[in-house]
């Protein structure tokens, strides 16, 4: 354990030392959400939605950016990398797990980026002071919580599963983008499900992008129905564990893989 702590406290010295690109970062995220939070209002002005309405999509669209810094994972770009110039055979060759090495890292990383989003949310308090709020009672942050809990561990092992394709495909970063694309879809990350037509919204229910955003948001947003939690709750751990078995898996297959070339 004392190792990771290590790792973790060399990620953030590193966090430390690209805080101008973190905070450059942020305002690239915060910038799309002042323009939808702008075109709401705009059609709350012209009285196309109400202000509950308008009130519900500020939330959601705040609470996504708070869930994006909180669950995401970015460490595909470096895997690869490292696979693909022959680096990663000096973790191979040490004592301790890639996997949590690279865990410790992502999750210093997360509350680097929570530490910086902080301050910025004050942008928002004047937004917040006209909006209808209803606070959510304990079952539904806690059941949130839950299911935001289990996506990071799915981003996380998505992302190693991400990462690992370089042993095998040479254009493995288009996963990535492919990854952003279901999530900003299946997700809700771009827009709320609700907009999309019925198909899609019961197809993203099956996948495990639904429990990344829409479905946690909405649970704080709105009454929590047990029958639907239990469901939802059921397939993120299904998700969860597949992904983490896949994972496995994979990761010894690309060990010997590796091994067998000659690295």
């Amino acid at each position: 354990m004392r190792k990771y702590i290590a790792f973790a406290k060399a990620t953030w010295q590193l966090t430390l030392a690209y805080r101008g690109e973190s905070f450059i970062w942020l305002i690239l995220e915060i910038i799309p959400m002042l323009i939808f939070i702008s075109f709401w209002n705009s059609l709350l002005e012209t009285q196309r939605i109400t202000h509950a309405q308008f009130s519900h999509l500020v939330l959601y669209y705040l609470l996504t950016l708070i869930v994006s810094r909180l669950t995401a994972i970015h460490f595909e770009d470096w895997i690869i990398e490292e696979i693909k110039d022959g680096k990663i055979s000096r973790y191979l060759l040490k004592p301790f797990s890639y996997k949590l090495y690279l865990l410790s890292s992502e999750i210093t990383w997360r509350v680097s980026g929570l530490i910086y989003l902080l301050p910025a949310l004050l942008l928002f308090v004047p937004i917040l002071s006209n909006i209808e709020i209803s606070a959510p009672g304990l079952p539904q942050i806690s059941g949130s919580l839950l299911i935001l809990f289990l996506a990071f561990l799915q981003r996380y092992f998505l992302g190693f599963l991400i990462g690992i394709a370089a042993f095998w495909f040479e254009q493995s970063k288009s996963l990535i983008h492919l990854k952003w694309m279901c999530e900003g879809i299946f997700g809700g990350a771009w827009l709320p499900l609700y907009f999309f037509p019925d198909w899609l919204q019961k197809l993203a229910r099956l996948t495990p992008f639904y429990s990344w955003f829409f479905y946690p948001l909405e649970m704080l947003l709105k009454p929590l129905n047990a029958s639907a939690f239990v469901i939802n709750l059921a397939l993120a751990v299904f998700w969860t564990l597949s992904l983490w078995q896949l994972s496995k898996l994979l990761w010894k297959k690309a060990i010997v893989k590796y091994s067998a070339v000659g690295n």
